[in-house]
């Protein structure tokens, strides 16, 4: 009995030993060191009539896009067609009786975007579930672009993909080819007449008339122009048929060697010419010789000369006058035999007969060529230069032969037009961003009505092209409206 007694008691111990193991295998999943994953499509399903999508009342294109980005991708995997609405109070308020579950796109004015939004920088973006709300902000409007197209390409295809219910996804914008993206607001410059800048072998050269000649510039970003360093690198003799009124000056690289082409009278208007300087070497900053006038056979009026290449030709298109009267101006082209000659007749490609090319006078002028995927353009300004109604016009060669009038389209509309806030936008040239990716236009343009050609300073802006690689613009961007490019470091 005893013998019996003694060994309940040594299996009693054992057996809390194997009952404590076993309760801790059922330990609850909230006590593990590791957080449970569930897929985003679930996590919204399970109550989808609660959720609604929140953006900023103060919210700008890109924030706005965002949000109806993800609207409809989520209606796509979900069939539920989701509210989107703005915070509609102002930035700071603690509103109540919000929704309980919210995905808040961009800088709303709820405390868990404020919390995340303080931690950003401009390169980054955040992914957070803060009290079962679901923040996407980036430290601009263009990041949290940026952040929502992530989270539907990465959270939002399927069952592949998993999201922590604490997520805490922090991006930090790597440096890769270019640097980082960098934010700037235009004006770049408070002076911008007729802006020329061109990117060459890593750097940006800008090419204006100041300093009682032609100069030239070289920076590392295009909204740098305000600092640019101005290189006076020719200077006109006294008393000659090109000692004044400096015009629109471009700078191009053809043929391995730089030229500078420009228009110069002798004090009256009516005797503006076309004219060309050779650089002395590679850098752009040295001297340059003047090569002299460059003229066709009728040695007409002429302005805004600009080079175009095209199937290993050069041509030269300029504005001019088709007598010896102002009143008005059109687009001329002929063929050049080598960057300083021109060797055929001009041809005339534009004249202004649309209403927007007529505003103030009929004026076509500030030609300039750009070809996108095989498809050649001539982009110039129509309306007179002094007038709210300056704008960018487009040619497009549908011929193979530029010098055949009829092979060149003239758009419908302009391509730039003023907005409510930037006045006169024209004259422009077109770049790339430093990785060569993106085409930029820099134009002048007023933020003051009526100011004319006082009031002109520098703008750029990114371009698009459409299916046809037909070049979109839009309107300018507003005064201060905030916009990235790749930082050139």
């Amino acid at each position: 009995m005893f013998s019996r007694f003694c060994r309940i008691l040594i299996f009693i111990p054992v057996f809390i030993i194997i009952l404590f193991f076993i309760m801790s295998c059922f330990e609850p999943a909230a006590n593990k060191s590791e957080e449970p994953e569930i897929n985003f499509i679930d996590f919204i399903k399970d109550g989808l009539s609660d959720y609604i999508i929140v953006r900023s009342d103060y919210a700008k294109t890109d924030e706005i896009n965002a949000a109806v980005e993800l609207r409809t991708n989520i209606a796509k995997k979900t069939n539920y067609d989701i509210k989107l609405t703005t915070d509609f109070e102002k930035r700071g308020a603690n509103p109540i009786n919000r929704p309980k579950h919210e995905i808040l796109v961009g800088n709303t004015n709820r405390e868990e975007t404020q919390s995340v939004f303080s931690e950003l920088g401009k390169y980054d973006f955040a992914i957070k579930i803060i009290n079962e709300k679901i923040v996407i902000v980036g430290g601009t409007e263009r990041k949290t672009l940026e952040a929502v197209n992530y989270f539907i390409e990465n959270f939002m295809t399927g069952f592949d993909l998993s999201l922590k219910a604490d997520l805490n996804y922090i991006n930090i914008t790597p440096e890769g080819e270019g640097g980082f993206m960098h934010v700037f607001t235009n004006p770049i410059a408070p002076r911008g007449n007729d802006p020329w800048l061109i990117f060459h072998e890593g750097y940006y050269y800008y090419c204006l008339s100041d300093l009682g000649g032609i100069c030239v510039a070289k920076i590392k970003n295009i909204y740098d122009l305000d600092k640019a360093e101005k290189i006076r690198i020719w200077a006109p003799p006294a008393n000659t048929v090109y000692s004044k009124e400096l015009w629109a000056p471009e700078l191009h690289y053809l043929n391995g060697e730089w030229y500078i082409y420009f228009a110069a009278d002798d004090g009256k208007n009516e005797n503006h010419r076309m004219y060309v300087l050779k650089g002395a070497s590679q850098n752009p900053l040295d001297e340059f010789e003047f090569m002299g006038q460059i003229k066709d056979s009728s040695n007409k009026w002429a302005i805004d000369g600009t080079v175009m290449q095209y199937n290993n030709k050069l041509y030269f298109i300029w504005s001019g006058w088709m007598g010896n009267v102002d009143g008005s101006q059109l687009l001329y082209l002929a063929e050049m035999s080598d960057p300083c000659k021109i060797s055929s007749d001009r041809i005339k490609i534009s004249v202004p007969e649309k209403s927007w090319e007529k505003k103030g006078m009929p004026l076509n002028e500030g030609p300039v060529a750009l070809e996108h995927n095989g498809v050649m353009h001539i982009v110039y300004s129509a309306s007179g230069s002094w007038t709210d109604d300056y704008c960018l016009g487009l040619l497009t060669l549908k011929g193979s032969d530029p010098l055949d009038p009829v092979s060149w389209e003239k758009s419908a509309q302009p391509i730039l037009t003023k907005s409510d806030k930037v006045f006169g936008p024209g004259h422009c040239s077109f770049t790339t961003s430093p990785d060569g990716k993106d085409t930029w236009v820099v134009y002048h343009a007023n933020p003051v009505s009526g100011t004319g050609w006082a009031g002109r300073t520098a703008w750029t802006q990114p371009v698009s092209w459409d299916e046809n690689n037909y070049p979109v613009i839009g309107l300018p961007p507003n005064p201060g409206e905030e916009l990235e490019i790749i930082e050139n470091e």
